[in-house]
């Protein structure tokens, strides 16, 4: 990965001394990512949030949440629909926002945690944010990190 920043260096091509820009940067600062800002990359105080807003999912229809492309993930829950994750590596993390409705969203194989009553929140008078960590391989924690009346 190549950031913004780039020093002369010369070397020798074919005898003759040139001088090239070569990267200054090869990986971001601990604690930063690379973002693009459509011309090269910078370095940005992490982590950094890739937004999916999937609206209303369709009645009986699924919701394939990819955590390869994206880490928060927005919906609104007025139909039944289920929740599918795919790409998700251990130790990822995802965000997901949940506006009030009054269907009823099937979850994969999630383990919430007792912050949250130890079950998924529902979502017919409230807006509420959920961590997900993907634990194990196809194994996931989830948590109740925000609610909204």
């Amino acid at each position: 990965m190549i950031l913004t920043n780039t020093l002369p260096t010369t070397t020798t091509l074919n005898g003759v001394a040139v001088t090239v820009n070569t990267p200054a940067d090869i990986n971001a600062p601990i604690g930063f990512t690379a973002v693009s800002n459509g011309e090269s990359w910078v370095a940005r105080p992490g982590p950094n949030t890739v937004v999916s807003a999937l609206g209303v999912p369709a009645a009986s229809s699924t919701a394939m949440l990819d955590w390869s492309q994206y880490s928060f993930f927005s919906f609104t829950a007025t139909n039944a629909f289920t929740l599918a994750f795919a790409n998700a590596q251990i130790g990822q993390v995802i965000l997901i926002q949940i506006t009030a409705g009054a269907g009823a969203t099937t979850w994969p194989s999630v383990s919430w945690f007792s912050g949250s009553g130890g079950a998924k929140p529902t979502t017919t008078s409230l807006s509420v944010v959920v961590a997900v960590v993907c634990t194990a391989y196809n194994t996931f924690s989830a948590f109740q990190i925000a609610t909204t009346s």
